[in-house]
């Protein structure tokens, strides 16, 4: 379950304004996050995943920091 601070930060990120303060991203999509997963797991700073996700791709390098459940 991600605490309120967290749910912020993410939702903020849905904006030019907060990707560019933050200088952070969304990557969204299993294609996509799995790419980035693959060619440098270096670049993602976290992962918001759902539990069927998680259990499907190894994340071994990358720090999760919450974990979405739902859809």
């Amino acid at each position: 379950m991600l605490s309120k601070n967290e749910r912020s930060r993410v939702k903020a990120l849905h904006t030019q304004k907060g990707r560019e303060t933050a200088q952070l991203f969304i990557a969204e999509g299993v294609k996509l996050v799995s790419e980035i997963l693959k060619a440098n797991p270096a670049l993602i700073q976290c992962v918001y995943a759902t539990e069927p996700f998680l259990e499907s791709n190894r994340l071994d390098k990358v720090p999760v920091q919450g974990i979405v459940t739902g859809k």
